[in-house]
């Protein structure tokens, strides 16, 4: 037996002792989405996607196990003749306790690990690496360190200049194709009701391009830290606000030729629950227009600042509304709306306002294994054509 074999005998014989031991929990989840798009022409497109995922414990009280999940990926996009296809591993991770008592608790994952940070805006996308999160008496503290070199280009997320962009353009019929080269760093500290009933969150955020000593022939780079002052607190008893302003910093490279990058994002968000089977929220986002000292404010992980929006965060002043209703267990309906703005005009942007973006959608689960998802989205820019989008998603889980 040579050694990749025995050492596949022993990564079986592990998982089936686990079994024995504790409860181990797998699935499969099934989706398949077919829509279509009117825009500057009539198009179809469809997505499917095909999942299996299992959760092994090591100890009874499950602060200690496994989860593996992977996907295979079919899609053919608006604008494409053909399917392309991917296989993508989702989920890779080890969760353990090293340490626990009666003031603190510290736990720890390893793997390939989903990442967010604390407005939603910055980072949003899996990555490799290791998490520590501690809760102490005066607070709670989150510390992450990964590098998405591994992932498949196709789901990596981090596109952050043009040699990601190349790479994610280059590998696109890889079935997995390595795309960017980020090390990424976050650390986080949460104090509960800092003053008064106001929670106070803050987050250092930072990565750094590998490609300069991966890539010989690479071209561009981005090497950009962000700090986030967050306070969420309640607003009466059925509504909830957070405030939130991140300075970006840094230094992109291009072509040989560097140059800093500053900029800002602050963003305002109430949720308001006037039932218990109603959600309604409204938020604003701003990001400055771009002059000799602030550049365009960039994310690690690509965002979509909307469905049929194209814009980047450049100049961006956008108000959002939302309403979800779930008025029995097996519906759920929800309906929204974003303005796009500028946040000051001039001659590349002489608009304030671009357009708005409004969509409804629906939850049907029609049995405990299967349910659908129905969405529409409509485009009515200032000027040019609205666009409409509509798509039926049948998801089955066994």
């Amino acid at each position: 037996m040579n050694r990749a074999t025995r050492t596949l005998a022993i990564a079986a014989s592990a998982l089936l002792l686990a079994q024995g031991a504790f409860a181990l929990d797998f699935g499969f989840d099934l989706s398949n989405l077919a829509g279509l798009n009117n825009g500057e022409e009539f198009d179809w497109y469809t997505d499917h996607k095909e999942t299996g995922w299992v959760t092994v414990p090591f100890n009874e009280d499950g602060t200690a196990s496994l989860a593996i999940e992977g996907s295979l990926y079919a899609a053919k996009p608006v604008g494409t003749d053909g399917y392309t296809w991917f296989a993508d591993l989702d989920l890779l991770r080890v969760r353990f306790v090293p340490y626990s008592s009666a003031g603190a608790r510290l736990g720890m994952s390893v793997g390939r690990l989903p990442e967010s940070d604390v407005t939603g805006f910055i980072l949003g996308q899996t990555v490799d690496g290791v998490e520590a999160n501690g809760v102490f008496s005066f607070g709670n503290m989150d510390f992450f360190a990964g590098y998405t070199g591994l992932l498949n280009t196709r789901k990596g997320g981090s596109i952050m200049t043009n040699d990601d962009q190349l790479d994610n353009s280059d590998h696109s019929d890889d079935v997995y194709g390595l795309g960017s080269q980020h090390a990424i760093g976050k650390v986080t500290l949460q104090v509960p009701e800092a003053f008064g009933s106001v929670d106070v969150i803050v987050e250092a955020l930072g990565e750094y391009d590998m490609r300069r000593f991966l890539d010989s022939g690479y071209t561009s780079t981005a090497d950009l830290v962000f700090g986030t002052l967050a306070f969420s607190a309640p607003l009466g008893e059925m509504a909830f606000g957070t405030l939130s302003g991140t300075w970006q910093s840094g230094v992109k490279e291009e072509n040989d030729a560097l140059g800093s990058s500053n900029s800002i994002l602050a963003t305002a968000r109430v949720d308001m629950f006037p039932t218990a089977k109603n959600q309604v929220f409204g938020q604003v986002i701003y990001t400055p227009l771009e002059n000799d000292f602030f550049d365009v404010f960039t994310p690690i992980s690509y965002q979509s600042l909307g469905t049929l929006y194209s814009r980047n965060f450049s100049n961006l002043l956008r108000a959002s509304a939302g309403w979800n209703f779930n008025p029995y267990d097996w519906v759920n309906l929800d309906v929204g709306g974003k303005v796009f703005m500028v946040g000051a005009t001039n001659d590349a942007y002489p608009d304030f306002y671009n357009g708005s973006e409004f969509n409804a959608g629906a939850t049907v689960k029609t049995t405990s294994d299967l349910k659908f998802r129905l969405d529409s989205y409509f485009w009515v820019p200032a000027d040019g054509t609205m666009e409409l989008q509509a798509s039926l998603k049948a998801i089955f889980s066994f």
